[in-house]
């Protein structure tokens, strides 16, 4: 895609979207609408923004991070988009952080100037949409939003569950390696915002001039959280109670619902690191990535979940079972009960 020149940008006409109207057509038409006007909101809301915006960049072995609070309508602040356009030589790697709570929340004009600044491929900023559109709204259609084949997904994106994602896209622009992570995150649990409090506070100098030679490390917590929840809910889904209430949310129905949720996650965010891991473009083949041993982690993951969904359908076959034989019982009785009713009223 041709580069966008940082002092050719007027944010007020949206450049990035008119780059991609011109270039795709219609086959952005959700992205190039929300870079545009935002997603509606359906109710009033005056809580402060849930969207922080952290850029951090690698100098000399240490991390220096810059935090900007966006606003869900207006113009991109100016302070922003000169910390967004600053190419200094001696940065070697650069990380934008956008972690939101809802769709709505997102100003398009950030978006825009993010995907205008670093040219983006519209189809990492779709693809991220598509899951939020989802938890904001699961009966919308997907209008505007393409379907993606394995071999255009030229990024990453693990799915915590049905609350939670993260997509990731990496770059080299001028040897500089960029690291764009949006996140969504329903309930509070700002986990790309946990990701830049590790990094910071866990990453040695070391560490850090080592994920300068392979940006990929710099994700690694937040996939390894990731699956340290995966994690969390097969062992809480391990636990089965056959007296539970059916409808209760603790019920072994609802158990297996959210089990194979899980599942789902955990298949399509090991089909998405595989891939993600194994480019050379991102990985120093002498010093592989750190998330490739996590790939036997989500497979073994992947396993329990089915190994649990197979034991819960015994269970809930179980429990269908006796409520067809209470069922059934309930029936005679009151068969019984008319025809004894019938009996007494022939004999009177």
């Amino acid at each position: 895609m041709a580069k966008l020149e940082s002092t050719d940008l007027d944010l007020s006409d949206r450049p990035y979207a008119r780059h991609v109207e011109s270039t795709f057509g219609s086959t952005h038409l959700f992205l190039i609408s929300f870079l545009r006007d935002g997603y509606p909101r359906h109710y009033s809301d005056s809580r402060r923004p849930y969207v922080e915006i952290h850029i951090v960049d690698s100098v000399d072995g240490m991390l220096k991070d810059q935090l900007f609070e966006a606003p869900r309508r207006g113009p991109v602040d100016s302070v922003f988009l000169s910390a967004l356009q600053d190419t200094s030589s001696n940065i070697k790697t650069r990380l934008v952080l956008v972690q939101g709570m809802q769709l709505a929340d997102l100003n398009g004009a950030y978006i825009d100037a993010i995907g205008a600044q670093f040219m983006l491929d519209p189809y990492f900023f779709s693809a991220h949409l598509d899951l939020c559109r989802r938890l904001t709204d699961s009966a919308s259609g997907r209008v505007g939003l393409p379907v993606l084949l394995p071999s255009e997904r030229h990024f990453l994106q693990i799915i915590q569950d049905d609350y939670s994602h993260m997509t990731a896209a990496l770059k080299k622009i001028e040897g500089r390696n960029t690291i764009i992570v949006l996140g969504m995150d329903l309930y509070h649990r700002q986990r790309v915002t946990a990701l830049r409090n590790e990094l910071l506070k866990e990453y040695s100098q070391e560490d850090v001039m080592i994920a300068d030679e392979i940006p990929a490390n710099y994700l690694y917590p937040y996939v390894r959280d990731s699956a340290r929840s995966a994690a969390s809910l097969c062992h809480e889904h391990s636990e089965i109670k056959l007296e539970a209430d059916p409808d209760e949310m603790g019920s072994p129905f609802h158990r297996w619902h959210w089990n194979q949720a899980n599942r789902r996650a955990l298949i399509t965010s090991m089909r998405n690191l595989d891939k993600f891991s194994n480019d050379p473009a991102f990985n120093n083949a002498s010093k592989p990535s750190k998330l490739l041993p996590l790939l036997e982690d989500y497979a073994a993951l992947i396993k329990e979940t089915e190994v649990i969904g197979l034991d819960m359908q015994g269970h809930l076959q179980q429990i269908i079972s006796t409520q067809t034989i209470e069922e059934t019982k309930r029936g005679l009785q009151q068969a019984d009960s008319v025809r004894r009713k019938a009996y007494l009223a022939d004999g009177l």
